[in-house]
């Protein structure tokens, strides 16, 4: 049979097409579903990316790191608790993975009470704590606060050396599920005193041991 040389030319073209829009379809879903290439090509500020919770970066620390850059003072010292990833702050600080034991923990081990550990951070040099129990709880951090001295301390620690200087509370679907804390070391505090998450948390494990085990 007799096939007009123009039309292998116009099903290629139309193969051609077929294939770019496909391409840029493509590119598109990925671009609409994964904001840090939203981020790369200006459509959303590094902010909002940094500060959206989401299942590739869960309970964001951002929005406190940017008010510890903006409102502490330069010569603050900030300890991480349930938290790890310290990026961005232009602080001093110090800060553990999950895979090792917090400073703080160290703190409260080493330290004959409550207001032993207050006087050794102090002397230290730290100020403030930022706290994401939710990060914590999420990837098992509290445990290493189980030993009764060490949880006798933080017990006291919590009551009478910190004070919430600044939080945000963190929503999915309109629900808060997570609170973010900036805590000021004091001896005087004045303002409002943190809820003990970590003690919570102990609790909570202790009491599903329980079921467990009747």
């Amino acid at each position: 049979d007799y096939i007009p040389a123009a039309v292998p030319g116009k099903i290629f073209r139309l193969l051609c097409t077929v294939q770019i829009y496909f391409a840029f379809a493509l590119f598109f879903s990925v671009l609409s579903n994964h904001d840090k290439f939203m981020v790369f090509f200006n459509v959303i500020s590094e902010s909002r990316y940094l500060s959206s919770v989401n299942s590739i970066y869960p309970l964001p620390i951002w929005k406190a790191i940017n008010y510890a850059n903006k409102n502490l003072p330069e010569d603050a010292k900030i300890l991480f608790l349930g938290e790890s990833r310290s990026f961005y702050l232009q602080r001093k600080y110090a800060a553990s993975s999950v895979f090792n034991t917090n400073p703080l923990a160290e703190y409260a081990y080493k330290s004959e009470n409550a207001r032993d550990m207050y006087n050794r951070l102090r002397s230290d040099g730290f100020t403030h704590i930022i706290f994401n129990p939710g990060e914590g709880l999420r990837t098992n951090s509290y445990a290493q606060f189980s030993a009764e001295k060490t949880r006798n301390i933080m017990k006291s620690f919590f009551s009478e050396f910190l004070e919430i200087e600044w939080h945000e509370n963190q929503k999915a679907n309109n629900t808060v599920i997570n609170t973010i804390f900036i805590l000021k070391i004091t001896d005087s505090p004045s303002g409002p005193v943190p809820p003990n998450y970590i003690e919570m948390a102990l609790q909570k494990a202790e009491n599903l041991k329980k079921a467990k085990n009747k």
